[in-house]
């Protein structure tokens, strides 16, 4: 997605963690699950407004269901076991969720609930775009973000190195930096298999090769990327943790993505691939706030041979269990939750960037300096975002955890691996069904 037509858009945004609110005499119970409670600084800043807002939002005689806090892999294997039963009602997940959940049939549209709703125009139609299916809306956004190079100005300063911004320059530069600064690595990426963090970083690369990981051409769904090009995405990965010393450590293979944000906030990292939303680790101490506010730049994620800037978008959204007997309701819980008051609280603690309109035209006046002075540091690496297209990705998704897996931690050729993860995309293609024309 283009810049311009973000702003225009914007001129003219493991588990479960349900609603931890009280309880209201016996009846039926209303579930939200999602992927952000369990987060300090949500339990503190937001979770006490949303129980407040909820009470009004639910009729009385419906009940809450308190539900413990997973991250995003478990969620989604629980809701594909749960949803039947129509629990949860509602929940809240990241764009890969939401092609893959309406493949199987087990969300809701909300299409003519959305269309009949006074805000509908308040929100960004490229993030609205990325979650329409077969012509019908299945998820109501909230935040969305692009991915960049996140980096310590005062560590590439110390020794003199420039922003990396080839592939090259970036193995070199976190060469030197591991080689000379004492418990820091000098880059890092999510290599630990099954987290949706390491498939976004994966499509990111692949951005760099091709605007759109498929396409449909002559009556069929293809690749958009040869097997030449995946043989440099995962050349990469093993390129990370070879040589003496390795550009990552060798000892941090396996890291997986929360680790990773936590560690960098702490100073252990000296660059690494990733969102806006890591600017929410500054609550935690003065020494992280510092880092992040004072010490952290923003660039484009540097570009291979013969690749160009690129990077993935992600649009997270909430959507209605399409068994659920609460529609209504949940309807009403969504509006809340992608609603203006609380986008301003995501996008607040977050750093992330709003999918309403009414959020991102006024961010200056509505978040404090330095959350504003990190957000608009993104919106030029939205020049160069793309979405994936809204196909069920899960089986693409599997074969590139495995791909990862064997570039980081074999001697397999790379190619071998390359050319098993492009016949797994082409085969997951033919499963796809043609677009509404």
């Amino acid at each position: 997605m283009k810049r311009r037509t973000f702003l225009k858009a914007a001129a003219g945004a493991l588990g479960v963690a349900g609603w931890c609110g009280p309880t209201w005499g016996a009846g039926r119970r209303f579930v939200f699950w999602n992927a952000l409670f369990d987060s300090y600084i949500y339990r503190k800043e937001f979770v006490p407004w949303w129980d407040e807002q909820i009470r009004v939002v639910l009729p009385p005689y419906i009940e809450s269901e308190p539900s413990s806090a997973l991250p995003y892999p478990t969620l989604e294997q629980r809701f594909l076991l749960s949803a039947f039963s129509g629990e949860p009602d509602l929940i809240e997940g990241v764009l890969d969720h939401v092609a893959n959940y309406q493949a199987k049939g087990f969300i809701e549209p909300l299409t003519e609930r959305f269309q009949a709703w006074e805000e509908q125009d308040q929100y960004v139609p490229a993030m609205l775009d990325a979650l329409t299916i077969q012509g019908q809306l299945w998820g109501l956004p909230y935040i969305g973000n692009g991915r960049a190079l996140v980096y310590r100005k005062s560590i590439l300063g110390k020794y003199g190195l420039r922003v990396p911004g080839t592939w090259d320059e970036l193995l070199e530069a976190a060469r030197t930096i591991t080689a000379h600064e004492p418990d820091v690595s000098g880059y890092m990426m999510t290599t630990k298999k099954g987290l949706i963090r390491g498939f976004q970083e994966f499509m990111s690369h692949v951005f760099q090769f091709a605007d759109r990981v498929f396409a449909y051409e002559s009556g069929a769904w293809e690749v958009q990327l040869d097997v030449e090009q995946v043989t440099q995405i995962l050349g990469l990965y093993r390129a990370m943790f070879e040589g003496d010393p390795s550009p990552i450590p060798k000892l941090q293979q396996g890291k997986a993505a929360l680790t990773m944000d936590l560690e960098y906030s702490l100073g252990k990292i000296a660059m690494m691939p990733n969102g806006p939303y890591i600017f929410g680790w500054r609550y935690l101490s003065d020494f992280q706030r510092q880092l992040l506010e004072t010490d952290t730049g923003i660039a484009p994620l540097p570009i291979p041979p013969q690749g160009h800037a690129g990077t993935y978008l992600e649009v997270k959204s909430v959507m209605i269990n399409g068994f659920t007997d609460l529609k209504s309701e949940a309807w009403e819980v969504a509006k809340l939750w992608s609603g203006r008051e609380s986008v301003l609280r995501h996008v607040s603690l977050t750093g992330d960037l709003p999918a309403r309109k009414d959020v991102f035209e006024g961010l200056k006046d509505l978040v404090d300096d330095a959350t504003f002075n990190w957000q608009r540091q993104w919106f030029s690496i939205l020049d160069d975002a793309r979405a994936l297209d809204p196909l069920p990705l899960a089986g693409v998704r599997d074969a590139t955890f495995d791909a990862i897996q064997e570039a980081v931690f074999t001697a397999e050729p790379v190619a071998d691996v390359a050319q098993r993860l492009h016949a797994q995309m082409a085969l997951q293609a033919q499963n796809f069904t043609a677009p509404v024309a």
